[in-house]
């Protein structure tokens, strides 16, 4: 193999691990429960009734929404912190599941939810991480 072959593929090996990483990094928020566990998500949902929020489009929801979740877009859920307030109870201290396709917005949601107050957020992941879906 070519020098310049090595260093090409050693250079696209790095940037690839960068992106990964800085992937993986946006899924995971500090403060609030923590993300990316799938029994713990489960527990609170079943065992301490947390509010599950699906952060996906409507559409994607449609099509495979976990039955105990509520849909509320992220791009629309600034706009709707009151109608999270009003599942919580009035709560903020309520457990809260967030989950999407493949977690990052939900990892944007949970901040949405930990800056308004919220501090008992999870942040699942993907909808295909749920247990009873694996």
């Amino acid at each position: 193999m070519s020098q310049l072959l090595r260093r090409i593929l050693l250079s696209a090996s790095l940037l690839l691990l960068v992106c990964l990483s800085g992937c993986l990094h946006d899924i995971h928020v500090e403060g609030g429960l923590p993300d990316g566990d799938p029994e713990l998500a489960y527990r609170l949902v079943n065992d301490e009734g947390a509010l599950l929020l699906d952060v996906r489009t409507p559409q994607e929801f449609a099509q495979d929404g976990l039955p105990e979740a509520r849909n509320v877009w992220i791009e629309e859920l600034p706009q709707r912190l009151q109608e999270i307030e009003s599942l919580a109870g009035g709560d903020r201290k309520k457990p809260i599941v967030v989950y999407c396709t493949a977690g990052v917005r939900a990892a944007r949601a949970k901040r949405i939810l930990l800056g308004a107050g919220y501090t008992q957020v999870s942040n699942l992941g993907g909808v295909s991480d749920w247990p009873d879906k694996r």
